[in-house]
């Protein structure tokens, strides 16, 4: 009963609130924590396993797909300067280097019409992932998440016989509502193209 006394004692003096107030002076390493544990759970949001077997009159057909990502750092946004387009929707990030700096453009849609385009505000790269906020050109403000991506496709009959396997360099945005028929997505792919 006293080591269970002693380690609830313990526990208490290590409460968020005594964390917190120890590590303030750390904030920077404390946000970088952040930013790789959202990083973290982006990439994991992009990964996908399907391992599917089918049994029909004695045949055996089997199908796998896995989808893995890994996030691409490099050293700063100009690093990561191009345009990101997202295949058959036309959405569209343009990175490029002006006179003030690096600037961060774009277009997507609304209730899927074509054409807003926004700009960047309050850009933010931690490691591979870039935030902000979406400053569209009627005034109005969205948030932007996004983590650079390498995203590896592979596909054959099983996990140890890979028939195809290809990797795409994008963008992977969450936070986004993208409708087509009856299924809603909230998160996209944006390749980059050289």
């Amino acid at each position: 009963m006293k080591t269970f006394a002693i380690a609830i004692f313990a526990i208490s003096l290590i409460s968020p609130n005594n964390v917190k107030s120890r590590v303030a002076d750390h904030s920077v390493a404390v946000q970088g924590n952040d930013a790789n544990e959202r990083s973290r759970e982006i990439l994991v949001s992009f990964n996908k396993t399907k391992h599917e077997v089918r049994e029909v009159y004695g045949l055996r057909r089997e199908k796998y797909k896995q989808i893995h990502s890994e996030a691409a750092v490099r050293a700063s946004l100009a690093d990561y300067a191009g345009r990101y387009k997202v295949p058959d929707l036309g959405y569209m990030i343009v990175i490029v280097r002006d006179a003030s700096g690096m600037v961060v453009t774009g277009s997507d849609s609304q209730d899927n019409a074509q054409g807003r385009r926004f700009h960047l505000e309050n850009v933010q790269l931690d490691q591979a992932l870039l935030t902000g906020t979406k400053i569209y050109d009627n005034g109005a403000q969205a948030p932007f998440e996004g983590l650079f991506i390498n995203m590896t496709d592979y596909e054959g009959t099983s996990p140890t016989e890979v028939t195809h396997r290809a990797t795409t360099f994008g963008l992977g945005v969450v936070g986004v509502s993208i409708k087509a028929g009856d299924v809603t997505s909230y998160k996209i792919f944006y390749h980059f193209e050289p």
